[in-house]
């Protein structure tokens, strides 16, 4: 029984060895771009980063926010946007892209159509650091004072 199990493994070895000689490492198939501030982005420290439902993506930088469309880096401009520092970003379940910001806490840039959400004074005078949704729709913000949520509709 021994040398049935010992055979088998011999098999597998030369099998999987065979397999690694014709097939290069995965890692070699890759192809690494260096994005920077030279292409565009409006800092060279990406804080946070996420895709949106349009597959645009999104950056936060401790320079401002900006959207990737494949081509190029735009920076958004917001009113909300009232310093540059941002910690990170997100799009909930309606759409609206969520940028939180390093001391006036989290801003709201509303999809088409939508309204900008109103908030809390104790949630615009914090850090946000990370946002999630819940399944009932409600937000959650990491910040340098805790978790706060906002409630969702449902």
């Amino acid at each position: 029984m021994e040398n049935k199990v010992i055979f088998w493994l011999k098999q597998a070895l030369v099998l999987f060895l065979i397999g690694a000689a014709a097939f290069p490492a995965a890692a070699g198939n890759y192809l690494i771009r260096n994005y920077t501030k030279m292409d565009g982005l409006p800092g060279g420290v990406v804080l946070g980063l996420c895709q949106d439902s349009s597959g645009f993506l999104w950056f936060a930088t401790e320079r401002g926010l900006c959207r990737f469309d494949g081509v190029s880096f735009h920076t958004v401009t917001h009113p909300g946007l009232t310093e540059k520092f941002v910690w990170t970003v997100f799009q909930d379940r309606d759409k609206n892209i969520w940028a939180g910001l390093e001391a006036n806490g989290p801003v709201c840039l509303p999809a088409p159509g939508n309204p900008e959400p109103a908030l809390p004074e104790t949630l615009k005078k914090t850090s946000v650091l990370g946002i999630a949704q819940d399944k009932n729709g409600g937000l959650w913000f990491a910040t340098m004072n805790g978790i706060m949520k906002l409630h969702g509709s449902s």
